[in-house]
């Protein structure tokens, strides 16, 4: 991260700590705001030592290619039915993306991201990036050919292919199709 923020000019522990936890889960967050060395007023280093102290796995694996490797391996062959898992890895996919974008670039995140998934169901999102934006070496696209579709491209095709199922109902929304109904009821059709 010392990396990140020096080529962003980000100077001020407090700054620095607002950063941070904008690429952590939500839980991670509330942990890191819970030490004492988070405050205003205390120093960046003594964040960063009260965290190597309590959590020395967080400060080896943020912002590194390591760790967006790891993130693949634990989300891998993903086909269109593992909708939880497909989230997931959309969720720290992106955050560690954000975070590399300085350094990796966009055709090597989106590669990366693409392995994570199943042969047929990455031709699916091929095909469906294909329709949605047209082909990546359309000069009207304004892109090296080198850089085929952009991350957030590729995520919003995932997504919308994926679909989303509510939590709280029964009701199944796939792209911009919705169908209501039970679960038994749509295997039925």
């Amino acid at each position: 991260m010392e990396t990140l923020f020096e080529h962003a000019g980000i100077t001020s522990a407090k700054e620095k700590k607002k950063r941070i936890v904008e690429y952590v889960d939500a839980v991670t967050e509330k942990e890191w705001r819970g030490f004492d060395s988070f405050e205003d007023g205390k120093s960046w280093d003594d964040f960063v030592k009260e965290l190597k102290d309590l959590d020395p796995e967080a400060v080896v694996n943020v912002g590194q290619v390591s760790y967006l490797d790891r993130i693949c391996r634990e989300h891998t062959q993903l086909s269109q039915s593992n909708v939880a898992e497909i989230h997931s890895l959309i969720r720290k996919f992106k955050g560690e993306a954000k975070l590399l974008s300085k350094v990796l670039h966009n055709s090597t995140l989106v590669n990366k991201f693409m392995q994570c998934f199943t042969p047929t169901f990455a031709n699916v999102i091929e095909d469906k990036l294909l329709s949605k934006y047209g082909h990546f070496k359309d000069a009207a696209r304004n892109r090296h050919e080198d850089e085929q579709y952009g991350l957030a491209e590729v995520i919003t095709v995932v997504t919308a292919l994926v679909g989303r199922k509510s939590l709280h109902s029964d009701r199944i929304i796939s792209g911009d199709i919705e169908t209501v109904g039970t679960k038994e009821s749509l295997k039925k059709e």
